[in-house]
This record gives structure tokens, C-alpha cells and sequence, in this order.
């Protein structure tokens, strides 16, 4: 997003707020048994925002409120490529080490 133009801020725990409108929420989840696992879901409104009954904070937002969004195969191959930079290997301790780094820049 931020490569794209738009200001967006991850609001804690798992929302992702441009201009005080919810663009986008993601959850991950870690665990270790039977052995190491990691699951990251990521849902974006591309186009237009969902409507939600008595929402008071944060109003739903879409991508195309702010500019051109992209398609969701341009979305998704910019998400991976992004994953990819930051995130080239997949282990485990470099997990840890990258949650404990972002929970201090969320305040929480």
C-alpha cells in the first residue's frame, strides 16, 4: 500500500486503517505441533467497502476510495514479492525475532 501511495497504518491487533477508514485486516497464527507452523491471512477491500451494520470506529474503507486499486493478481504478486524481501527465510527463530520487533513498533 505504502508502495502504491496510500498511507496506511497497521492499527492493533490486526487492522490496516488510510485516512481512519479500515482498508484491510490480517491474522496470523503460529503453533508447533506436530511440528512448526505458520498461517497469514490477509483480506484487502479492493473496489468497494463492505457495508457494516452499527460500526462506530473505523469505517470501512476500498482501495478505489483513495486512487486506482490494483487486481487481485497484481495484489497478490506485489504482497509476495514484499513477503519475500522482508521475509527471505522461513524458519522459525527469524519468526520470533520479526513478531517481537513488530509488537514494540505497535505499542502493544
Amino acid at each position: 500500500m505504502l508502495r502504491r501511495g496510500l498511507d496506511a497504518r497497521v492499527k492493533w491487533p490486526n487492522d490496516v486503517l488510510v485516512r481512519g477508514r479500515k482498508l484491510a485486516g490480517i491474522v496470523a497464527e503460529t503453533g508447533n505441533r506436530p511440528e512448526s507452523w505458520f498461517i497469514l491471512g490477509v483480506g484487502v477491500n479492493l473496489q468497494v467497502a463492505p457495508s457494516v451494520e452499527n460500526r462506530r470506529a473505523f469505517p470501512a474503507g476500498g482501495w478505489s476510495d483513495f486512487g486506482p486499486s490494483p487486481s487481485p493478481v497484481e495484489l497478490l504478486s506485489l504482497f509476495t514479492r514484499e513477503l519475500d524481501e522482508r521475509w527471505p527465510r522461513r524458519e522459525a527463530d527469524h519468526l520470533r525475532v520479526y513478531g517481537k520487533s513488530f509488537m514494540k513498533g505497535s505499542g502493544a
